[in-house]
């Protein structure tokens, strides 16, 4: 039986931040990254001018989706389940004070992306997150069955059950 894998396509602060509190959550479950480039986590150092732009003051979910033209009514649900202050509050239990500056954007107290790269290096190294790099995801096909794929890496459900979903994810090394 094989262990049960989440992966998380791309290497960017959305990927990082779903790996790291489902690893939180389920640490019994091995988390994967697959970043293309060999530079993960690049376009935090360099958000708000490398302060890393991390929020917005504004916790209306309603008032928070209209920022947001395509996908508004979408975003609706989960605003109200994951907002700006949830934010705040967690990078606040990782010990990273905020500063809210006068336009509404939020930036770690230190004004540096470092700050909250550092954060999402040593939580990946403390729940053991590997990261695949210059690893490229080309495909990600269904199978109801047993893989026997060579250059893929097979994510398949902890159930050792033969009628449980399998994944397969196919990675291109650059």
């Amino acid at each position: 039986m094989r262990r049960r894998v989440n992966a998380y396509v791309g290497g960017g602060a959305a990927g990082y931040f779903a790996a790291i509190n489902s690893a939180l959550k389920h640490p019994d479950i091995h988390h994967v990254i697959y970043e293309a480039t060999s530079k993960p986590m690049n376009k935090i150092r360099i958000s708000g001018g490398g302060r890393c732009n991390v929020t917005h003051h504004c916790f209306n979910a309603k008032v928070m989706c209209t920022n947001y033209p395509r996908g508004n009514k979408e975003l609706l649900g989960p605003f109200h389940i994951f907002q700006p202050k949830d934010t705040i509050q967690w990078f606040d239990e990782q010990g990273i004070a905020m500063k809210i500056e006068s336009d509404g954007r939020i930036f770690p107290s230190t004004n540096s992306s470092d700050t909250i790269i550092h954060c999402f290096d040593k939580l990946t190294q403390e729940l053991n997150i590997t990261v695949h790099k210059k690893c490229k995801v080309i495909g990600i096909d269904y199978t109801p069955h047993e893989m026997d794929a060579i250059e893929s890496h097979p994510l398949s459900s902890s159930s050792s059950s033969s009628s449980s979903p399998k994944f397969c994810i196919s990675v291109q090394n650059k």
